[in-house]
């Protein structure tokens, strides 16, 4: 019954895959076909094409520490490693070891990869660009506690090598070649730049899991701070569907070194027990306080953390996939690989400075459902997060998407650690309020202050040509409502700014204004009070940039936009 049953299942698998699993020369297959980048496929689809990456990469020194870590690398483990992912004929009669297998192969295509896939990207293959646009650029090898080599390249500022510094990890399907594109565009825009990868992915040895992979990831965060002396608070991390996995397990277990007998908390609570028994009989009464008293222990802050196409729960992803296999056989054939990013964002919530989680409605591969539930976990841990919904991108096609948002202050009291949601569903293209941004936070109330975002002059209302308009009448705070007739019901304000664009202000409190048409406006000038009038399910300030447009409803045509904490 147990060879009946697997049999069915790699049947399955196989008709996913689309290929034959033993087939070693064709490294993408099926889903992982899926999941590479229509650039990735160009890039490495010809003989010339490799030779233009071979001839980036001698051209910058790759890891020159590398022979002094020789004799320090576990050639033995690594190597034991990637024979025990080698199908043998055997495993038919071990159905759960096959099967793991075949959904390791899925899920970590790293090192199955053959020349030249094995070769993708041990350099990013724009380097050139950075050079001409003022970098230094080093690359080094580091070694982990696995004693597994990884290679990092760090590309800085001449004139300011001590500027915030963003670290960027890549998908399963990846490499170190994947951000390059948009990590140009942040280091013209002032950012330090780190490019890396994990053991078994762009020429490293090593074999991926979701220990290694989690090694992998807190010793390149532990390399930066601790031996290049960056600070944890000037560290931004930006990190695409596993990355995104791989990057939060890997901030968790640096907090779990830094903090051992404290965090191990969660995992063992022998010495609380012994120690302080009624302060333990107090916290478990409610886990939720125990998690979160034992991330208030952290003394390390980090940057911005951005997750794109990220998933929930791995378990929920992989049932999605393999529909017909139960889910209790999936969490026994994959036990050790089980990756749970709301289960980090709680752990990890006094961690993270900025949460914004990106991802495309149009994403098959990791539906959008997933970060909606991320998005709730780090609401509930009181994170301050940004919600942005990309209404025609996909799973990997949002990496080419380099036209970033505005950075802008907030226009409420940021002490309220606000949520920032931009919603394709309300805020539509075809009215112009496609950038759009909605503030809320449970903090917030009816007459909380509303501040300029930028020096400006208030405009007449664009909507009706003249005047302000403040008199509709706010509802009760609780009171709302999604009723379209109420869209067009707000009380709002139109500031030009002195870089010619056009902020919208809406649902103010009845007036609450005092401004005028061609008044003057500071930048964190108080310019109203939050309301409740309007289409809205929740108290929250609408706030749009953008240009001048009459054929939208509210007049403008938003631009991308989100604020600083």
């Amino acid at each position: 019954n147990k060879f009946a049953y697997a049999t069915i299942c790699i049947t399955h698998i196989w008709s996913i895959m689309g290929t034959n699993i033993l087939n070693q020369e064709k490294p993408f297959w099926g889903l992982v076909q899926s999941n590479v980048r229509t650039s990735k496929k160009k890039t490495y689809s010809s003989q010339s094409d490799r030779s233009t990456l071979h001839q980036t990469e001698a051209n910058y020194l790759i890891g020159p520490n590398l022979s002094e870590l020789k004799n320090q690398i576990n050639w033995e483990k690594i190597k034991a490693e990637n024979e025990d992912r080698k199908f043998k004929v055997t495993d038919i009669f071990n159905p759960i070891k096959l099967f793991n297998k075949v959904l390791k192969k899925i899920f970590y295509p790293g090192t199955f990869q053959k020349h030249p896939s094995s070769h993708i990207s041990s350099a990013p293959s724009n380097l050139d660009q950075f050079k001409k646009s003022g970098a230094i650029i080093k690359s080094e090898y580091i070694l982990t506690n696995n004693k597994t080599p990884i290679l990092v390249w760090q590309i800085k500022h001449k004139e300011k090598p001590e500027a915030k510094t963003n670290l960027y990890f890549h998908g399963n399907a990846g490499s170190i070649d994947d951000f390059s594109k948009k990590a140009l565009k942040d280091f013209q825009a002032g950012n330090n730049i780190v490019l890396s990868s994990y053991g078994g992915y762009s020429s490293n040895p090593g074999s991926p899991s979701k220990a290694n992979l989690t090694e992998d990831s807190r010793s390149i965060i532990s390399y930066l701070i601790d031996k290049e002396g960056l600070k944890s608070e000037d560290l931004n991390i930006v990190a695409h569907s596993l990355g995104c996995a791989v990057a939060l397990a890997g901030l968790e277990k640096r907090a779990q070194e830094r903090n051992p007998e404290y965090y191990s908390l969660i995992e063992n609570l022998e010495n609380l027990a012994k120690n302080n028994p009624d302060e333990l009989q107090k916290l478990m009464a409610d886990p939720e306080k125990l998690r979160l008293k034992v991330a208030n222990s952290i003394n390390e802050k980090y940057g911005d953390i951005t997750l794109i196409s990220p998933f929930a729960k791995f378990i929920d992803l992989l049932k999605d996939k393999l529909k017909i296999v139960p889910k209790s056989f999936l969490e026994k054939v994959f036990k050790t690989e089980l990756w749970d990013n709301p289960d980090k964002i709680i752990k990890l919530s006094r961690l993270i400075n900025f949460l914004e989680i990106k991802h495309g409605e149009k994403d098959s591969l990791i539906p959008i459902k997933y970060a909606k539930e991320l998005h709730q976990s780090a609401r509930q841990a009181s994170i301050p997060v940004f919600f942005n919904k990309l209404k025609s991108l996909g799973h990997n096609d949002i990496l080419n998407d380099i036209n970033e948002a505005e950075v802008l202050p907030l226009p409420i009291d940021k002490n309220l650690n606000p949520s920032q949601l931009s919603s394709p569903a309300s805020h539509m293209k075809e009215t112009g309020q496609e950038f759009a941004v909605d503030l809320f936070s449970p903090q917030l109330q009816i007459g909380s202050p509303v501040y300029a975002c930028d020096d400006g002059l208030v405009l007449d209302d664009l909507m009706t040509g003249a005047g302000l308009v403040d008199h509709n009448v706010d509802r009760a705070e609780g009171d709302y409502s999604l009723n379209p007739s109420e869209g067009k019901k707000i009380n709002r304000l139109f500031i030009q700014t002195s870089n010619g664009k056009i902020d919208f202000y809406a649902h103010l409190k009845q007036g609450s204004t005092k401004l005028k048409p061609g008044d003057k406006v500071k930048k964190g000038q108080k310019i109203g009070e939050i309301g409740n009038n309007g289409q809205s399910d929740v108290l929250h300030l609408h706030f749009a940039r953008g240009d001048k447009d009459p054929s939208k409803a509210f007049k403008i045509n938003s631009t991308p936009i989100k604020f600083q904490t």
